[in-house]
């Protein structure tokens, strides 16, 4: 049903364009900002993995533009290029967003975060 939906799959790729180009500011802004911080105490580690996780998410969401612009010009490989993409970015776009958390919050942020009603466990 969706998929003969010209509404929902214009605004489907309007997304992942807009999204695809925002990536390619962030990693851009992200190095700039990096550059002028000071990650120490075990965080330089985290820093390399989410700078090149983030290069990683900015490459594949250009091939993934690719994909998107080669199948409007009706090439087979544009749908694969895109959907190998998608796949991949679907991995990534979280691992990256983790190790950017780590750096603000962090190594621990995702486990050691008091949830009301359940007891930690630096509360024992």
């Amino acid at each position: 049903m969706w998929r003969k939906s010209f509404t929902l799959r214009f605004a489907a790729a309007l997304n992942f364009i807009l999204g695809s180009l925002a990536t390619l500011a962030a990693v851009a802004l992200g190095w700039i900002a990096a550059n002028q911080s000071d990650y120490s105490g075990g965080l330089e580690r985290v820093l390399f993995w989410h700078r090149w996780t983030g290069v990683a998410v900015a490459v594949l969401a250009s091939l993934g533009l690719v994909g998107l612009f080669l199948r409007r010009r009706d090439r087979p490989v544009g749908l694969v290029l895109f959907r190998v993409a998608l796949f991949l970015l679907l991995v990534l776009v979280p691992l990256t967003a983790h190790f950017g958390g780590s750096l603000i919050y962090g190594p621990d942020y995702l486990f050691n975060t008091p949830v009301p009603g359940i007891p930690s466990s630096t509360n024992q």
